[in-house]
């Protein structure tokens, strides 16, 4: 009885291996066997043989620098870019990799901090390094968590917050985010990395690395403004699996997702939007239909921010409408700093219609600063608050034009010039 079962299952094996045979000749003759045959090659197929693919990334060597527009200005007064900037100082140290690389998009690689001023020294420079050496991420930030920066078969992996490498605070937030905030300060694509091994690379090969893995079903927003920064004037990238995407699928994708969700409340879609609409002004990455509808989207959206504004000005969490109440920090206050931030940095990237009204934007920068003064005192505040207000700072300095650290360096100069000619003085002295 158990032979003829046995031959009865080497007869059904013998069947489906037939049927399978079959299936490939049909395949063949449909032209479907070559393609496969073609794509045994992919990177995913190379990876999974245990070969490290060569850098091959298509990109540009310095990131495409994004400008505000010109006429908002006097929206935003001296004291309260200064109040803003001063509550967005790099204060705790050692720092967090999310505060980190907050602090570097906020105050740039040229950013170069005493220890008069911030009580450690702290600089643009070291935060680059920091961020693109495992070892030094190690050293310089926070003690819990584990490697930042991992090996990967198609270049350098960065750690990100939710996934099986990431270990407490030791990862970026968000796909992407690194690279979206590199470029945004605009490091150099051949700019060293070491991970955890001590692999020697560039930010090229944490490109290449996010290129391959990506993919529709992941977070959009950062990923989406990086590549708007490095890749241009290619308008399309591949994935591991050989499949090809380019920035008109993008914004779709974008514009696609329902208004207040995504990241942050659901503002950094209309940010990635406003982005990869002024690459498409030097760079027509974008076809024109969906060029206007992505300027229509912007034009919605602040349609319903004229709508849901707040009496004292800004927004909250129920800015998409409904009256629903979502939760960031789970800190109203934090919250509302935050949404108002987030959108007055898209909102400085476009001309209207595409945002606001002036005396709307006017009266959310105003209500931005009241609630940054409402903060606990800097000694008493949790580190998460420099997330928001370095947003917030963020957007002031863009409506403004001006250069973060330049414009902060100034003031301190200023109220400090005693501190300074007594610390000249000791420097010249044998």
């Amino acid at each position: 009885m158990i032979n003829l079962q046995k031959k009865t299952l080497v007869v059904g094996l013998v069947s489906v291996l037939m049927c399978g045979t079959a299936a490939i000749v049909a395949l063949c003759h449909n032209g479907a066997f070559q393609r496969a045959t073609v794509s045994a090659d992919i990177p995913a197929r190379r990876a999974a043989r245990g070969e490290r693919l060569p850098l091959s990334i298509k990109a540009r060597q310095i990131p495409i620098k994004i400008e505000p527009v010109v006429g908002l200005a006097d929206v935003v007064t001296d004291e309260q870019l200064i109040k803003a900037l001063n509550a967005s100082r790099p204060l705790w140290h050692p720092p967090t990799v999310p505060s980190l690389i907050h602090e570097l998009k906020l105050w740039g690689r040229n950013a170069n901090f005493t220890k008069q001023m911030v009580g450690q020294a702290r600089s643009g420079t070291t935060m680059v390094e920091t961020l693109l050496s495992d070892k030094l991420c190690r050293e310089r930030t926070t003690p819990n968590g584990a490697s930042f920066l991992v090996d990967s078969p198609f270049g350098i992996n960065v750690v990100q917050s939710g996934t099986m490498d990431a270990k407490y605070n030791r990862a970026e937030g968000h796909y992407g985010q690194l690279l979206m905030v590199l470029g945004e300060t605009g490091v150099p694509l051949n700019t060293p990395v070491t991970t955890a091994s001590g692999r020697c690379g560039t930010i090229a090969d944490i490109l290449q690395e996010a290129v391959m893995r990506f993919e529709w079903s992941k977070e959009l927003e950062f990923i989406g403004v990086a590549l708007a920064l490095w890749l241009p004037p290619e308008t399309s990238w591949t994935d591991q699996f050989g499949n090809r995407y380019s920035f008109d699928e993008l914004v779709e994708h974008l514009m696609a997702v329902p208004c207040g969700q995504g990241a942050c409340g659901g503002c950094h879609i209309a940010y990635t939007i406003a982005v990869v609409l002024q690459v498409d002004s030097q760079y027509r990455i974008l076809s024109s239909s969906n060029r206007q509808r992505a300027v229509q989207r912007l034009a919605n959206i602040s349609a319903r921010l004229e709508k849901t504004k707040l009496v004292e000005g800004g927004w909250d969490q129920t800015w998409p409408g409904g009256g629903t109440k979502g939760i960031i920090y789970e800190d109203s206050l934090l919250d509302q700093i935050t949404v108002i931030g987030h959108h007055l940095e898209w909102i400085s990237l476009v001309q209207e219609p595409a945002r606001p009204s002036r005396e709307t934007v006017a009266h959310a920068v105003s209500a931005c600063i009241a609630d940054i003064d409402r903060l606990p005192p800097l000694d008493h505040r949790s580190f998460k608050t420099i997330l928001p207000c370095s947003h917030a700072a963020h957007a002031l300095c863009l409506l403004r034009n001006k250069d973060p650290f330049t414009t902060w360096m100034a003031y301190w100069a200023a109220k400090n010039s005693e501190v300074i000619k007594n610390t000249e003085k000791v420097s010249a002295e044998p």
